[in-house]
């Protein structure tokens, strides 16, 4: 997938008009990951925001507590990764693989805090992505809860 089709189907930026969009994609780095490739490693520190132009990258938490790995996301074109930590200035809370060949559009954190702050628009797509991620968390941990009591229950 091309850099502008990227952009226009995108859910954080497809909503932003073309003059928006091509300059944003004046600021972006395209890199290119091979199968296997941590992209991104839990608890370093963020430098950009990925979008995925192509290929597939699998997003996983290891638990604090030194549990086994868990699964949160596969992710594909259009889609975007590593915006928790450059939004709250923290370290990234996941790792990220490439799963298959993948070239990802790189987005710096300053060039993505002034464009927030330019086009409020993309603060309001960005916001609704998180509250969907963050959706899709609660019903994954209702239904871990759930069968963990149903399993205490049977006992």
């Amino acid at each position: 997938m091309n850099l502008n089709l990227a952009f226009r189907v995108s859910d954080i930026f497809g909503g932003l008009n073309e003059r928006q969009r091509a300059r944003l994609e004046t600021m972006v780095t395209v890199r290119r990951f091979d199968p296997g490739t941590m992209i991104l490693k839990q608890g370093t520190s963020a430098v950009a925001l990925y979008m995925v132009l192509d290929g597939r990258v699998e997003v996983t938490r290891e638990p604090e507590d030194g549990g086994a790995s868990v699964t949160l996301a596969s992710l594909g074109p259009g889609d975007v990764f590593g915006e928790m930590a450059l939004l709250d200035d923290d370290t990234r809370s996941s790792t990220v693989t490439a799963r298959e060949a993948t070239h990802c559009a790189l987005l710096p954190r300053w060039e993505l805090i002034q464009e927030l702050k330019r086009q409020p628009e993309l603060a309001l797509e960005l916001l609704r992505i998180l509250a969907r991620r963050i959706r899709t968390l609660d019903e994954r941990l209702s239904i871990l809860t759930s069968r963990q009591a149903a399993g205490a229950r049977s006992q």
